[in-house]
């Protein structure tokens, strides 16, 4: 009978113990849940009330840091496809300026992606393309001059052959 209400009684500290030990250690597994949370999609992987703070702190850190490396190359890769996205439209822009001109662009050029090329280059080759349109609009014109004056020689080689002609048989 003696030692039995002592048993009873470390017993009954001992539950005690274990119980806020459990409490402490379900309130660190809220507070760990909360913190970890916005880094990782499943924080019942980890057993948050047991492991040391040591531990907790390399996985918080960890997650974390993945958790803003995803987000930055996220970013970084939205405004790649962005700033690609600006330079096809400037590409297709600059491609429907110059239709009027493709005579005279050279293959190379055509191939060329426009939206890539800085504005001095770009407006180095429209400068281009105008002098050159405007150098064959000028052979063309001097072509058909050339092709009037040929005619118009031949028609008054034509018109004095048959006036001689018609005189002739005048004379005849």
């Amino acid at each position: 009978g003696f030692i039995e209400p002592i048993e009873a009684d470390l017993q009954e500290k001992e539950d005690f113990k274990e119980i806020q030990e459990a409490k402490l250690k379900e309130q660190l597994k809220i507070e760990r849940t909360e913190k970890l949370l916005p880094y990782v999609t499943d924080t019942n992987l980890f057993s948050l009330g047991e492991m040391s703070q040591e531990a907790f702190d390399q996985l918080y850190n960890g997650s974390k840091l993945q958790f803003e490396k995803r987000i930055e190359d996220e970013k970084q890769a939205e405004l790649t496809r962005v700033e690609q996205q600006r330079k096809d439209d400037l590409h297709h822009e600059r491609k429907e300026s110059i239709l009027h001109l493709w005579n005279f662009t050279e293959s190379e050029l055509k191939e060329t992606h426009l939206g890539e090329l800085d504005e001095q280059a770009w407006k180095n080759i429209v400068t281009s393309l105008n002098q050159e349109k405007k150098d064959a609009d000028a052979k063309a014109l001097e072509r058909e001059n050339l092709l009037k004056a040929e005619r118009a020689k031949s028609k008054a080689i034509e018109d004095k052959a048959k006036a001689d002609k018609a005189k002739a048989d005048k004379l005849a």
